[in-house]
This record gives structure tokens, sequence and C-alpha cells, in this order.
């Protein structure tokens, strides 16, 4: 199977993007996935590096940053773990809420 998803806006594209770290960081909490997932999925310094040098919104870039850092706080101090998968989750639902959510332009994603 192939699957393509694009998006041809860059309203559209960090939409996809916060769309997606709210799941992963829901998924987290929830313990349906765990950060090594999340790291193959979106949370990386690779990713980080391309979706900047695509010109994705220097906040998402942050907010994926801080994503990339999940690995490290898991092993270096854990008690803060929980507090700093909320962080990123109200981070992303904060920058969502700035987006024109009742107007998407975009028919599909999916192509």
């Amino acid at each position: 199977m192939n699957l393509k998803i694009s998006t041809h806006e860059a309203t559209e594209s960090n939409r996809l993007i916060l769309l997606l770290v709210i799941s992963l960081t829901v998924a987290l909490k929830e313990g349906t996935l765990d950060i090594e997932g999340t790291e193959n999925l979106l949370f990386s310094p690779y990713t980080k590096k391309k979706l900047n040098d695509m010109g994705v919104d220097k906040n998402i870039i942050q907010i994926i940053g801080l994503g990339c850092e999940l690995e490290d706080i898991e092993s270096l101090i854990p008690e803060k773990l929980e507090e700093s998968i909320d962080e990123i989750l109200t981070m992303a639902l904060s920058e969502l809420k700035q987006l024109d959510c009742v107007k998407i332009s975009v028919k599909k994603w999916v192509d």
C-alpha cells in the first residue's frame, strides 16, 4: 500500500502537522504509543530539519523540537515526562486554534 498525503498551502501543512502532534501526544498519554514510536513518526531531528526546510511555521518547529526531547526527559527526569507531554499538547492545540478552522480550503489531503 502506498498512501500519499499532500497539502498545497502552508496553512494546510501546518494544520496537518499540528493534528499529528496532537494525536501523538494523546496516544503517549493514553499509553497506546511509546516515545520511540513518536520519534519514528514525527519527533525526530531529521523531520524537524525537513519541516524547517519546507518553511513550516517556526512555532510548530519548536513544538517538534520539544517532542524530540521526550526520550531525554524520560531517561533523565522521568517525573517531568507527563508535564512535558502536556506542554506539547497544549502548545499544539493553541497553535491549531489560531488557524482558521472554519474555512478549510483544501478538499482532501489523501491523494
